[in-house]
Protein backbone atom coordinates (compact mmCIF):
# COMPACT_ATOMS: atom_id res chain seq x y z
CA UNK A 1 0.00 0.00 0.00
CA UNK A 2 1.14 3.56 -0.80
CA UNK A 3 2.35 5.86 2.09
CA UNK A 4 -1.00 7.58 1.13
CA UNK A 5 -4.18 7.22 -1.23
CA UNK A 6 -4.83 11.00 -2.94
CA UNK A 7 -8.31 10.79 -3.84
CA UNK A 8 -8.23 14.36 -5.12
CA UNK A 9 -6.22 13.80 -8.08
CA UNK A 10 -8.39 10.20 -8.84
CA UNK A 11 -11.69 9.83 -11.50
CA UNK A 12 -14.44 8.08 -9.21
CA UNK A 13 -13.23 5.09 -11.23
CA UNK A 14 -9.24 4.85 -10.13
CA UNK A 15 -10.96 5.83 -6.14
CA UNK A 16 -13.45 3.12 -6.58
CA UNK A 17 -10.66 0.32 -7.81
CA UNK A 18 -8.15 1.71 -4.69
CA UNK A 19 -10.62 1.14 -2.68
CA UNK A 20 -11.55 -2.71 -3.56
CA UNK A 21 -7.75 -3.38 -4.35
CA UNK A 22 -7.14 -2.71 -0.42
CA UNK A 23 -10.23 -3.99 0.90
CA UNK A 24 -11.23 -0.49 1.97
CA UNK A 25 -15.17 -0.34 2.86
CA UNK A 26 -15.77 2.89 1.64
CA UNK A 27 -17.93 4.32 -0.92
CA UNK A 28 -16.27 6.82 -3.27
CA UNK A 29 -18.49 9.86 -1.87
CA UNK A 30 -16.83 8.90 1.84
CA UNK A 31 -13.59 8.36 0.93
CA UNK A 32 -12.99 12.05 -0.83
CA UNK A 33 -15.46 13.03 2.33
CA UNK A 34 -12.16 12.17 4.58
CA UNK A 35 -9.95 13.13 2.69
CA UNK A 36 -12.00 16.62 2.94
CA UNK A 37 -12.18 16.48 6.82
CA UNK A 38 -8.45 15.55 7.21
CA UNK A 39 -7.46 18.62 4.74
CA UNK A 40 -4.85 15.85 3.37
CA UNK A 41 -4.70 12.39 1.79
CA UNK A 42 -5.08 10.02 4.54
CA UNK A 43 -2.44 7.27 5.23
Amino acid sequence: MPDTLDFSKMSDEQVKDALNQYNLGLKVEEARKIETILGRAPR
